[in-house]
């Protein structure tokens, strides 16, 4: 479903907490989205069909970084609070950020 390129996007997520739902990466079942509140990123995700009963969350850019490092792409467990990527060997746990993210598909062009 993920692959490094839905989270490289973290690096230009803002780095302000002063509105922190934008300081993280947008998790949905199609795509992921970053933004610094002047530039708006979003990848396609692969559609490997497990997508039904997903919610959308954010992730803390600091946690993404530990993701890409560990190269651990696929969703092992979610809570409230966290989300557990990994596989048989390893697991990185990444905290998820309350809040709504910016409805950013009103201000996107159709294509």
């Amino acid at each position: 479903m993920f692959n490094k390129f839905n989270f490289l996007i973290s690096k230009i997520s803002a780095k302000s907490n002063s509105r922190p739902e934008i300081s993280g990466v947008f998790v949905e079942p199609s795509n992921t989205v970053a933004t610094d509140s002047f530039r708006l990123i979003e990848v396609s995700n692969v559609d490997d069909g497990q997508n039904q009963n997903f919610k959308p969350f954010i992730l803390e850019s600091k946690g993404v970084e530990a993701l890409l490092k560990a190269e651990l792409f696929k969703i092992k467990d979610q809570t409230d609070g966290a989300v557990g990527f990994g596989d048989e060997k390893q697991s990185v746990a990444v905290l998820k950020i309350s809040g709504e993210y910016p409805k950013y598909k009103d201000i996107m062009q159709e294509k």
